[in-house]
C-alpha cells in the first residue's frame, strides 16, 4: 500500500513542484525564524520539495549544512540547481536510514508532508528521523490527539492527521496549535526534544521568541485575517 502512495506521489509531484515555489511564503519565513532559535549547523527537511524552505533558513543562517530528501525527481534537480552545495537526496522517506547517518543533524524537520502518511507508516518514519537528530525533531503538520483522516480523493484516504505526542513518546514534545498561516496541512508545530528531557541550550530571549512567534504572532496574524476578509466584504456591499 505504502508503494503504490509512493508511486502516486511521483505522478502527481511535479503538480506540487511547479505550483509550490511562493506557497504559503509567510509561513516559510516563520518557520525559518523558530529553526534558527536552536541555532543549528546542519539540518535535514523531509520531503523538500523544490526547496523554498531550506533556501529560506539558508537567508536566516546563511552558513548552515542543508540537505534534504523528496521522491520527485524533477523538485529534486530544481532544488539542486538552486543550492548546489546542498545534499538533496531523490529517494523516499521510509528508507531515510538508508541515505543519512545516525545523529548526522542538528535538526530534523518536516511541513505539510507527514499528513500524506497512513497510521501505519508514520510510528516508522518518526522513529528514523528521531535517530538522525541530534537535538530536535520539528513537524509543521497536522497535530491530533484523536487521529483521523482528512481527505479521501474517491474514497480512498491520502491524508492524515497524526498524534506527535504518541509517534514520539520516548521524548519531550511540545506542541503549538493554530500556527501561522497553516496552509497545506500545516497547522500545528510539534518540537520533539531528542536526546535528553530538557531543552536544549536557548536563550531566555530565544524562549520568549518562540512563544512569540508559536503563540502570539499566529493569534494576531488571525485576527488581522479576519478584519481585512470583513472590511473587504463591506467594501463590496
Amino acid at each position: 500500500m505504502a508503494k503504490n502512495r509512493e508511486i502516486n506521489a511521483k505522478n502527481t509531484g511535479d503538480y506540487y513542484y511547479k505550483n509550490n515555489t511562493a506557497d504559503s511564503l509567510d509561513r516559510r519565513k516563520w518557520f525559518a525564524k523558530i529553526v534558527a532559535l536552536y541555532k543549528p549547523k546542519s539540518i535535514l527537511e523531509i520531503g523538500c520539495n523544490e526547496g523554498a524552505n531550506l533556501r529560506c533558513m539558508r537567508e536566516v543562517i546563511p552558513e548552515i549544512k542543508l540537505a534534504g530528501i523528496d521522491i520527485n525527481k524533477n523538485a529534486v534537480n530544481f532544488a539542486r540547481s538552486t543550492m548546489p552545495n546542498a545534499n538533496i537526496v531523490c529517494g523516499s522517506i521510509y528508507d531515510l536510514n538508508k541515505y543519512f547517518k545516525e545523529k548526522e543533524f542538528d535538526l530534523v524537520f518536516s511541513m505539510g508532508v507527514m499528513i500524506h502518511l497512513p497510521p501505519e507508516t508514520i510510528n516508522s518514519v518518526g522513529d528514523k528521523a528521531a535517530k538522525l537528530a541530534k537535538n530536535i525533531v520539528l513537524h509543521c503538520e497536522e497535530h491530533s490527539e484523536n487521529p483521523e483522516v482528512k481527505r479521501r480523493d474517491r474514497d480512498i484516504p491520502h491524508r492524515w492527521s497524526h498524534n506527535y505526542i504518541n509517534i514520539y513518546n520516548k521524548y519531550k514534545v511540545k506542541i503549538f496549535k493554530d500556527v501561522l498561516d497553516g496552509s497545506g496541512g500545516a497547522h500545528q508545530l510539534a518540537v520533539v526534544y531528542i536526546g535528553s528531557n530538557s531543552m536544549p541550550k536557548i536563550s531566555i530571549l530565544g524562549k520568549i521568541r518562540l512563544w512569540y512567534l508559536c503563540s502570539w504572532l499566529p493569534f494576531v496574524y488571525k485576527w488581522l485575517k479576519i478584519i481585512k476578509i470583513r472590511c473587504n466584504v463591506t467594501l463590496k456591499i
